[in-house]
């Protein structure tokens, strides 16, 4: 039986607030496509590099809505970061699920408060590295 659409990316999106990489990585299709408002990766390899940058500010992942078409699953959440200005910004993901594994997926928010505070956030992805 297929992994259901809805578990895999809210699975997905626990193991991004529980900081859980290789969980995350077990959950993407190795030659998917990842999209970002600056980016997409076409690997998630890439992805996931790019998602060691964000892991460490993570405060919480709170859902707020989730809707299922088929394969496909749109969630809107709000996100928390320990980086004092910006608190929390709400989110939205798209995901295309197949054979149980995330084959495309795109986020949705507003990038400015993250270009804004780039030097909070590196600080705090540094502070986080094992000495």
């Amino acid at each position: 039986m297929a992994a259901d659409p809805k578990d895999v990316a809210l699975s997905y999106l626990k193991a991004f607030e529980t900081k859980d990489v290789n969980k995350i990585k077990s959950l993407l299709h190795a030659n998917g496509t990842f999209k970002g408002p600056m980016k997409t990766y076409h690997s998630a390899d890439e992805f996931v590099a790019e998602l060691r940058n964000f892991i460490p500010i993570t405060k919480s992942v709170r859902i707020r809505r989730v809707f299922v078409d088929g394969n496909e699953v749109s969630v809107t959440y709000d996100y928390a970061t320990i980086i004092p200005s910006i608190p929390v910004m709400s989110m939205s993901e798209w995901f295309k699920v197949e054979d149980g594994k995330i084959r495309e997926q795109e986020i949705i928010y507003n990038p400015m408060p993250f270009a804004a505070s780039m030097g909070e956030i590196q600080e705090a992805v540094k502070a986080s590295q094992p000495k």
